[in-house]
């Protein structure tokens, strides 16, 4: 019977925890989370688990510390461990392998980079002996595999942050970093990331934190609406804000539908105006850029949803 390789990912950034579960997910691999250095000692099975990625400062223990204890469980059992950081490994290469480490992603993630170097592990599991038959993923024609040569451009994820989440982490660095590692996206990053900003803000802002853009009459009115967002914010303890991308790809026209959705109250969207208002008017212009960016926008759930459609092209002028 075959099987699918399992991952432990540990991470203390949920965010990066999350990105990087849904990377692994929509390659076909099995994922099992950790929150931080113990949770990860605690969950790793050398008979079930057979590869870890592994953040270099998750909370409890260090990355190294952790790895070592990881190895120590396994035993006679190959776990290759892959780090990830937001800055450059600084350990001696020896000390690196000596803790079992194979490789190295850096932060942010691009989900074509964590494959390919997921690909190479594959092929250690191969050197080291192990039958192409045991998993679920042959050497020549498993589709993660196959992501490395045959990019797929079409994607579909989801972000559901939670109270923790939305005090602790922001979500559109990685959000961004995925749809514009689609062939043609980098281009547009500063269009696609005003897009996905304007609705995760309303979404946060307005829907989960019930906070009133009419404060932000004037230069004080915006440090009042900030002071107000951030006390809120910090004690929030209930609510969440959802997040759907969706790219679908037709010859050289990409088609990006973003979905967000909030557990606020709501409200008439039927009375969205989406005319520019005036230049001197500090506030109310996001909804009026966005709809001239996009192609459309659809308003549902009585408005704790919105869905923005924008089209790019990959074609050269």
């Amino acid at each position: 019977m075959k099987k699918v390789l399992t991952v432990l990912v540990a991470d203390d950034d949920p965010s990066d925890r999350l990105l990087l579960k849904e990377i692994l997910d929509r390659f076909g691999y099995n994922v099992i989370l950790a929150e931080d250095g113990q949770d990860a000692v605690n969950k790793y099975d050398p008979s079930s688990i057979h590869l870890v990625c592994l953040g270099t400062s998750v909370p409890s223990k260090s990355g190294w510390d952790t790895a070592l204890e990881i190895q120590a469980k396994a035993g006679d059992n190959f776990t290759p461990i892959v780090f990830s950081s937001k800055e450059a490994p600084t350990v001696a290469p020896a000390n690196f392998l000596r803790v079992g480490g194979v490789g190295f992603i850096s932060k942010p993630y691009s989900p074509y980079f964590v494959v390919a170097k997921l690909n190479s592990i594959v092929q250690l599991f191969v050197l080291q002996g192990v039958s192409k038959g045991q998993f679920d993923l042959d050497y020549e024609n498993s589709p993660q595999l196959a992501a490395a040569d045959d990019i797929p451009v079409d994607l579909s994820f989801e972000y559901v942050l939670n109270a923790d989440s939305l005090r602790n982490s922001d979500p559109l660095p990685y959000v961004l970093n995925v749809i514009t590692s689609l062939p043609g996206g980098s281009v547009l990053s500063r269009q696609i990331f005003m897009i996905l900003s304007e609705l995760y803000s309303n979404a946060l802002e307005h829907g989960v934190l019930n906070l009133d853009s009419n404060s932000k009459h004037s230069v004080d009115g915006f440090s009042v609406y900030y002071e107000e967002r951030q006390k809120k914010l910090k004690q929030l303890t209930e609510g969440y804000v959802k997040i759907s991308v969706k790219v679908v790809s037709h010859c050289n026209e990409r088609n990006l539908i973003l979905y967000v959705e909030d557990s606020g109250k709501g409200f008439d969207f039927n009375e969205v105006s989406y005319e520019l208002p005036n230049e001197e008017l500090l506030y109310n212009r996001g909804l009026a850029l966005v709809k001239g960016l996009c192609s459309k926008i659809e308003f549902s759930k009585g408005g704790r949803a919105v869905s923005a459609y924008y089209d790019w092209s990959t074609s050269p002028l």
